[in-house]
């Protein structure tokens, strides 16, 4: 096996490990999780910058979380060759966590960087469909993210330098 293929081997068992702690998490506190990685395409999932940007994204979750006088029951932040990412155990309606999430995603500055995924209790992910939000858009126009990914209307040096230029902001 050639190493590209040993890393994303890795990044797949990864991201399974990853989803099966939020199942676990789930289920040990039967309340919901959300996790934040980011959206970093390609094997280099934690480029220079990146985990100060996840780490600002997550000061602005908690202080949402804290506006809203919504308890964390427990925190749990992991390095994975998969993106290193943070995972919330709360105890609250998932729909507003969603919501919260949302937000931030699309009003941050890092948010289009921003992967919040977010569980219930029964381990069941809630997404933005669920509660009739519209999908995320792409990085670089305003078309949705997933049907630019699909149909690959852009290359991945234009989406990495994006990328690059925002967590290059992280840093100013």
């Amino acid at each position: 096996m050639n190493q590209e293929k040993r890393i994303v081997s890795a990044i797949l068992d990864a991201r399974e490990q990853r989803w099966n702690k939020r199942l676990s998490l789930a289920k040990r506190y039967n309340s919901c999780v959300i996790c934040l990685a980011l959206n970093i395409p390609g094997t280099n999932k934690n480029p220079p910058q990146s985990q100060l940007a996840l780490q600002r994204l997550s000061q602005q979750f908690e202080a949402k979380l804290e506006s809203e006088n919504i308890e964390v029951t427990a925190k749990v932040e992991a390095d994975s060759v998969d993106g290193n990412y943070i995972m919330w155990v709360v105890s609250s309606p998932s729909a507003k966590l969603k919501r919260m999430t949302v937000e931030i995603e699309q009003h941050d500055p890092l948010g289009r960087l921003a992967d919040f995924d977010l569980i219930n209790s029964k381990g069941i992910t809630v997404g933005r469909s669920e509660l009739n939000l519209s999908p995320r858009c792409c990085i670089l126009c305003e078309q949705m993210a997933a049907v630019c990914v699909r149909n690959r209307n852009h290359s991945f040096d234009e989406v990495w330098d994006a990328i690059t230029n925002k967590l290059n902001q992280v840093a100013i």
